[in-house]
């Protein structure tokens, strides 16, 4: 014969094992509910701050981006057909 908690676990058949099982399933289902409307929560208030900001002032790296993209058109043009 076994001994342990696994093995009087596994031989328990009362009704506190189902219903702890219930509640283990129904709290995850409940979390998992809560988590998904706290980031739509979350998500909407950083869109609604971004639309009240604006956009992000240019930066220093986007310029020299922008003078190297134009710098590379002028040394490889286009090849118009």
């Amino acid at each position: 014969m076994a001994t342990g908690a696994g093995s009087l676990a596994r031989r328990c058949n009362c009704a506190a094992v189902g219903a702890a099982m219930l509640e283990t399933r129904l709290g995850l289902i409940l979390w998992r509910i809560a988590d998904s409307l706290d980031y739509w929560l979350t998500l909407t208030k950083l869109r609604i701050l971004d639309a009240l900001t604006g956009p992000l002032p240019e930066m220093p790296e986007d310029q020299q981006r922008e003078r190297d993209r134009e710098q590379l058109e002028r040394a490889f043009p286009k090849i118009k057909p």
